[in-house]
């Protein structure tokens, strides 16, 4: 399928975002998770609304662009949510709005630009390969596994350290 959109750039990882030239609609979403955490106290000033307005995205024009890496990642109790921001500046502003693009997949968006993204019950998406998730919640090992392997891949910084180079 011709697409247009976001992409990787050299060494850059960004979020990628790819979009049908006719119609512009959103047809494909990659996320990557930031290699550092933000402590707890940080993560709860996190100002999400908490309603998901059901939704897509549709581009201004076709052609490529340049997405901004999202560089912190949001880890909600027991790992239940997890956002990942563009920085933590964005915790200055309030957001508009939850757009959902996927079941349990959320754009943060303030001032009509996505600075982020939420996956809900993530360890709901646990799977081999790309199995299509159980519908049955997961058991309480996969939980632990989750926030365990979480723990193990991300690095905890203060919010003077995050996105710093």
């Amino acid at each position: 399928m011709d697409t247009f959109g976001s992409q990787d750039w050299l060494w850059d990882l960004p979020d990628v975002f790819r979009f049908a030239p006719s119609g512009r609609q959103l047809v494909g979403a990659e996320f990557r998770i930031p290699e550092e955490s933000a402590p707890a106290e940080v993560s709860a000033r996190l100002p999400v609304p908490r309603e998901v307005r059901p939704g897509g995205l549709r581009a201004d024009k076709v052609e490529d662009f340049r997405h901004e890496v999202c560089t912190v990642l949001c880890r909600a109790p027991d790992d239940a949510v997890l956002t990942c921001l563009r920085d933590l500046d964005v915790l200055d502003e309030p957001l508009e709005a939850r757009i959902g693009i996927a079941p349990d997949v959320a754009l943060l968006v303030p001032h009509g630009t996505a600075v982020g993204w939420s996956l809900t019950d993530p360890a709901r998406y646990l799977t081999t390969g790309f199995a299509t998730p159980d519908p049955a919640p997961p058991v309480p090992a996969t939980r632990r596994l989750l926030t365990e392997c979480l723990d193990l891949v991300t690095t905890p910084a203060g919010p003077w350290e995050v996105g710093a180079s």
